[in-house]
């Protein structure tokens, strides 16, 4: 499937008003508490990052969760996109900060915004500007067919649905870094473990992990595969969700996994 069945949905602005329009309206909600707010600025930088630097230059943004502070912080990283930049010294090109002292807090070689207030003000002129701050280095040379930013080239694609869930619901949580046992946890293996994603302990960073309270799905970037839950709890492998259809029936596709109204 062409990029151009979703809407022109790796260009920048590409569905960007329909997100904004969604921030708007989720912004002064009771269920947005400022932590949540946070949370939610942070994701919409994310994705305005992936959305212009992944498949030019690599550049992913990836969240990542503390176990004492909880999701505190997405860090702007070319190590995962590509293979010729995993022992890169420059990483991260910068971070933005979930937690602290006024969250949302960008901070890039520099330079440090803070996001709260200009987001508010004005979302698209705040985005655009704090996007200047993030540099556009060249890829190495060599061959890249086997990285990430040549063959998740749907990714972008993704991260805007991701990030689409996330404003509209207070409930909706994703991660990059997803750490896969190879023991029983709560009574059964991880789903990655199970499908034979992985056969020993390890971090993966290829697939999203989506979830909700009470529903889990994950979900590979490039779209090839997915691994859902069924009515009676066992995980099922679907795919590709990114080979057919549109963006709204993959952002549905995703609700429905996840019981999401």
């Amino acid at each position: 499937m062409s990029a151009e069945k979703f809407d022109d949905g790796i260009t920048l602005w590409a569905g960007q008003p329909r997100i904004l329009a969604k921030l708007r309206r989720a912004w002064d909600s009771p269920s947005l508490g400022d932590e949540r707010r946070a949370f939610v600025v942070g994701w919409l930088l994310a994705n305005s990052v992936v959305a212009a630097r992944f498949l030019e230059a690599a550049i992913d943004a990836v969240p990542l969760f503390n176990p004492e502070h909880g999701w505190d912080r997405i860090v702007l990283t070319r190590r995962l996109a590509c293979g010729h930049l995993a022992d890169d010294p420059s990483d991260p090109l910068g971070t933005i900060l979930l937690r602290g002292d006024d969250p949302p807090q960008f901070q890039v070689k520099g330079a440090e915004l803070d996001l709260g207030p200009v987001v508010r003000e004005d979302p698209t002129r705040a985005l655009e500007h704090a996007l200047s701050l993030v540099p556009v280095p060249s890829l190495p040379p060599g061959d890249h067919s086997a990285c990430w930013h040549e063959r998740a080239t749907l990714y972008p694609v993704l991260y805007r649905a991701v990030t689409e869930l996330i404003i509209e619901h207070a409930e909706f949580y994703a991660a990059r870094e997803v750490f896969v046992d190879d023991q029983h946890v709560d009574g059964t293996y991880h789903p990655l473990f199970l499908h034979g994603v992985v056969t020993s302990p390890t971090f993966v960073y290829d697939w999203f992990s989506i979830e909700t309270a009470d529903r889990l799905a994950f979900v590979r970037i490039n779209g090839d595969q997915a691994l859902v839950q069924t009515e009676t709890g066992a995980w099922r492998a679907v795919g590709p969700i990114l080979q057919r259809g549109t963006y709204e029936a993959l952002t549905n596709q995703l609700r429905a996994w996840l019981r999401l109204s």
